[in-house]
């Protein structure tokens, strides 16, 4: 999360040269819940735009079949124990091994459950 200040910096930082103004702009255009603090996800979803219909209707089909006890959340236990790495193109090619690949996608969980 950063507040104004902080995202002003960075705009400096990184040699934008935005007017005062733009910079302000800039910032409540990505503070979409107008908190006053820009979020990750504000962010993101600024940058990238609305998800395409196609996109969205994979994406809940996965989570729906994620979401066994049908409560509206996903158990990263549950993921964590059902992942199958040998499938992966990777393991399939023989560029990495199951055990590697399985490792990574554990981590990816881990590092983003500490960062909440």
């Amino acid at each position: 999360m950063l507040q104004f200040e902080e995202f002003q910096k960075a705009i400096s930082d990184f040699q934008l040269y935005l007017s005062d103004l733009d910079v302000r702009n800039a910032f409540k255009a990505f503070d979409v819940n107008n908190n006053g603090v820009l979020e990750y996800d504000e962010f993101i979803k600024v940058l990238i735009g609305p998800m395409p219909s196609v996109r969205r209707q994979v994406v809940e089909k996965a989570f729906e079949h994620l979401d066994v006890n049908r409560v509206g959340l996903i158990d990263i236990d549950y993921c964590k124990r059902h992942y199958d790495a040998s499938r992966h193109i990777e393991a399939l090619r023989g560029k990495r091994t199951p055990e590697e690949l399985k490792a990574e996608f554990e981590e990816t969980f881990d590092q983003h459950h500490s960062l909440i």
